[in-house]
């Protein structure tokens, strides 16, 4: 074979070649290429530093007059022009030129540019001068009606921040802002601070009437920490008139819907009889709901040792490991049934305690019994063990059995249970195998909606053709197999095109197959090109056809996504080989090339990148 000329692949290479593509695609209007451009200038990679350049690129960018930009693409390179202009460490910094641009933005409706020209003139240690000038532009855009301004310049005027204070002028704003402002986190800014002056006895502007009217509205429309704000006010009477009834009211209703935050409040207001008369049997058994949460947040794991306070009467936050084990068996003792799994799990492991699986067992046992999810993880737990006999003698009858009750139950993991049972079944692991009966089980799963379901039918259509752990029914697997493939089930749509073209079925149909892989070729599937082009290509199970082969590789690899990364190096290997260069799959160089004839521009970009780059260097 013939070997390359090292010196001709050298000069591949070419940073000036690169640099000169670029400019002319960048002048041609391409956003791409003026982005690129302009960051190799600013940062000197891959050619000499030319910041002045760059930021001219980025300004072409920011205006918007390139082609094909979009409203992202102009952001950001307004963003990283204010980033240059205003950085402290930056080389390009002028403060001035970007307050220029920033102004120039926000007048043209850039609501970003607003923001940040407000920001640095407001900021501390700005100049005074251009704290007024700040300010003078709130006000200009507060006229013409914009809500953020307003918002804004009310906070100004309220804290008398850069601004005489005006606080009538700002709570009129701050109205008007909330009206105003098409963003519902802005309103509700705007809603709270109004609500926390007119709440204020000490404020000369006090309303508490109005106050309450709006925390009533905004708590209806937020919810959470605004609900339970309108709750604390109601029941404590801070900044109103108390009415503990209609705050009780909405905190059990609260509650009653799940609400952690509200069913923590209403526990510890029943036990403590704070803003409510005392009721210590209801107050526990909130707390209890709120200890047995299975999500073991913070707050649940706090309820527990303040249960075990209530209960038994004493100040019980452990100091030390030993302690701490000693009272969850107090806990468990008592029902509990996180603190029946905390002991088995540590019990088992032998974690900050002695291993006592005989013990962890006999909690684990205790924890199934519960009617409740967790009483459900501690069953699917405890046949996992009798099963696999981990921690414990195994007894796989008591384990198969239990795995089974679980599996008839209709929960949200219950389709999950029985792919787990069918395995089990099948392989006989931890158990004894019975086929018979994992097909019954495969062929209920078989019926469901959901993802295992889509997995079991695709199992048992491969079993029912191949004969695996039943008998052979051909013909009733490929009519499963081909309504899975109808339904979109994306491995049944890979794997029935081979099954038919190679003959692995009850009968072969290498013009089905094939049919069917163009068609799923032509919908777009990435793995059916590489299949068809691959098939095409070698003549495997079809007439080959390279001219078409070729056509599929040649679009796959045109394409963005991942998948295309398989597509170009096949394509690479070919294309190299055919001009006496020894295959690479990693040297996409001359593919980059033969995309530059038809004239795109992506793949020209690419090609400049790999000119001007040492990087790519083989």
């Amino acid at each position: 074979m013939k070997q390359p000329n090292k010196q001709s692949r050298e000069r591949r290479y070419d940073s000036v070649e690169g640099m000169r593509l670029l400019r002319h695609l960048a002048e041609e209007g391409d956003v791409d290429a003026r982005k690129d451009l302009a960051d190799r200038l600013i940062k000197g990679n891959g050619c000499p530093f030319d910041r002045a350049e760059g930021m001219r690129w980025l300004c072409l960018l920011a205006e918007g007059d390139g082609r094909g930009e979009d409203d992202r693409m102009v952001k950001e390179a307004r963003q990283k022009i204010a980033d240059c202009l205003f950085g402290s460490r930056s080389r390009l910094a002028d403060p001035k030129e970007g307050i220029r641009l920033l102004r120039q933005w926000a007048e043209k409706g850039d609501n970003w540019a607003r923001r940040e020209l407000e920001k640095q003139l407001l900021q501390r240690g700005a100049s005074p001068k251009n704290q007024a000038r700040g300010i003078r532009l709130l006000r200009r855009w507060a006229e013409q009606g914009d809500g953020w301004a307003m918002g804004k310049l009310a906070q100004h005027l309220i804290a008398g921040i850069y601004c005489p204070a005006d606080l009538a002028e700002g709570l009129r704003l701050l109205r008007q802002s909330a009206e105003t402002v098409n963003d519902e986190w802005e309103a509700w800014k705007a809603h709270n601070i109004m609500i926390n002056i007119l709440l204020d006895p000490d404020c000369e502007v006090a309303d508490r009437q109005e106050g309450m009217r709006l925390l009533r509205q905004n708590a209806e429309k937020y919810q959470f920490e605004v609900l339970g704000r309108l709750i604390d006010q109601l029941l404590d009477g801070s900044g109103c008139e108390a009415d503990h009834e209609e705050g009780m009211r909405l905190l059990r209703q609260s509650a009653e819907e799940g609400k952690k935050w509200a069913q923590e409040e209403l526990a510890y207001r029943l036990l403590e009889g704070r803003g409510c008369e005392a009721d210590r049997e209801e107050g526990i058994r909130m707390l209890r709901l709120i200890a047995e949460r299975d999500d073991d947040d913070s707050m649940a794991r706090h309820a527990r040792w303040d249960l075990a306070e209530y209960l038994l009467g004493e100040n019980t936050y452990p100091d030390d490991p030993e302690e701490e084990v000693e009272l969850l068996r107090r806990f468990a003792e008592l029902g509990m049934n996180w603190a029946q799994m905390d002991l088995a799990d540590r019990l088992f492991e032998g974690r900050l305690c002695k291993a006592n699986p005989e013990e962890a067992m006999r909690y684990l046992r205790l924890a199934a019994q519960a009617d409740s999810p967790r009483g459900r993880d501690a069953r699917i737990q405890l046949a996992g063990r009798l099963l696999e006999g981990r921690g414990c003698p195994a007894n796989h009858e008591e384990g198969l059995n239990l795995l089974r009750q679980l599996a008839e139950e209709e929960a949200e993991d219950s389709e999950w249970l029985r792919r787990e049972l069918i395995t089990r079944l099948f392989e006989g692991d931890g158990c004894e195998a019975n086929p018979e009966e994992a097909m019954k089980w495969l062929r209920r799963l078989a019926e469901g909606d959901g993802y295992p379901a889509k997995c079991a039918q695709l199992e048992l259509a491969e079993r029912l053709i191949d004969g695996l752990g039943c008998e052979a029914d051909p013909e009733e697997g490929m009519s499963l197999l081909r309504r899975c493939a109808a339904s979109g089930e994306n491995e049944a749509m890979k794997k029935l095109p081979g099954r038919l073209i190679d003959g692995r079925g009850p009968a072969a149909d290498p013009e089905e197959g094939m049919r069917l892989l163009r068609q799923y070729a032509q919908e777009g599937e990435d793995w059916a090109m590489l299949e068809l082009a691959d098939r095409l290509l070698k003549g495997r199970g079809c007439q080959a056809d390279p001219e078409e082969g070729m056509k599929w590789l040649c679009y796959l690899a045109g394409e963005d996504y991942w998948k295309s990364n398989d597509a170009r190096k096949i394509l690479a290997d070919r294309i190299l080989a055919e001009h006496g260069y020894p295959a690479h799959p990693t040297d996409t160089l001359k593919l980059l090339r033969l995309y530059t004839k038809k004239g795109e521009v992506k793949a020209l970009i690419k090609l400049a990148d790999r000119l001007i780059d040492e990087s790519g260097r083989q």
